[in-house]
């Protein structure tokens, strides 16, 4: 991506790190100047649910619309945002 050849998915903790509790739910709960175009929606992570006591097939996805973070299958097929 964009030349890049070491990005990787963030961590749940690292995805819930960026949410911003001050701006209102349903709008993108990340800090606008950083993340201008960033979707309100699940956004997948690196981590598995396993590791909560879910099933190895799902991950971990934060919302960033409501700033949830739910065990997802991806069966939507939502956004994802990488970390160089």
């Amino acid at each position: 991506m964009c030349g890049a050849s070491d990005w990787r998915l963030p961590t749940r903790r690292e995805m819930e790190s960026l949410l911003d509790f001050s701006v209102p739910e349903g709008t993108t709960m990340l800090d606008g100047a950083w993340f201008p175009n960033s979707a309100a929606g699940l956004h997948w992570t690196a981590t598995s649910a396993k590791v909560n006591g879910g099933s190895s097939a799902y991950r971990w996805a934060v919302n960033f619309g409501n700033g949830q973070s739910i065990w997802y299958g991806g069966q939507y097929g939502e956004n994802f945002s990488t970390l160089s």
